[in-house]
């Protein structure tokens, strides 16, 4: 009863929001070649992502430096239409005092996270994402360093399963869209019971995936990036 084995999930990632009509438009600034826009230190900036862009970085308002004291910014993301935005990456920040929230459509995708986290691949159903940071008067750090991609979301990602042994997982379907909700159909054998599963990009990113017990013979899912 204490063998164990793994899933690994291999696809792109997606994540997205809604647009504020008083925000201040910018643009994508480049550092030696890499495209990049900051979460400014007040108000809303907005980034309409040109047609053509595949991935940049996203940084808080110090860039690669440490970010300010007294944030509190926000910055909207817009796809073009048929598009998926896909964030990864990491925060380090002043423990429960500055915090970020990314949220997409109405859906809270991460709420005042702190300290240092890496948000894995975080996936949206629109094309627009808010992320907002907001820091204290005093301690400061290296704050956001994140990745966004841009992918159709009308193309099918692929769902790759690892060797196994001691048990078979199936799909419906191996072919998904984003934002769809996949089941992993899981099946152990002999003696073997669900030690742990990890869902993950081709990246390596983890997706975030519903709870794993070994007596459990419901499908475990998890959401498309």
């Amino acid at each position: 009863m204490n063998k164990v084995f793994h899933v690994f999930y291999f696809c792109l990632m997606l994540i997205v929001f809604a647009v504020s009509a008083n925000a201040n438009q910018v643009t994508l600034r480049t550092d030696a070649g890499v495209p990049y826009v900051t979460i400014p230190k007040t108000g809303v900036d907005t980034l309409v992502i040109p047609s053509g862009v595949t991935s940049f970085n996203v940084y808080d308002d110090g860039a690669k430096n440490n970010y300010s004291s007294s944030v509190d910014g926000s910055l909207v993301l817009v796809a073009p239409d048929g598009n998926a935005v896909h964030v990864s990456g990491e925060i380090l920040t002043e423990e429960g005092c500055d915090y970020l929230t990314l949220v997409d459509g109405g859906d809270t995708l991460l709420s005042r996270v702190s300290g240092s986290y890496n948000i894995g691949t975080l996936s949206g159903s629109t094309n627009v994402v808010l992320m907002n940071f907001h820091t204290d008067e005093s301690v400061t750090n290296s704050g956001i360093d994140f990745t966004v991609a841009i992918v159709d979301a009308n193309v099918p990602q692929t769902i790759t399963i690892n060797n196994l042994t001691g048990a078979t997982i199936s799909v419906d379907d191996v072919n998904v869209l984003p934002g769809t909700i996949v089941s992993l159909n899981v099946k152990t054998e002999g003696s073997y019971v669900v030690s742990g599963m990890t869902v993950a990009t081709a990246e390596g990113n983890p997706v975030k995936i519903g709870d794993v017990f070994w007596y459990s013979t419901e499908a475990i899912s998890f959401k498309m990036p």
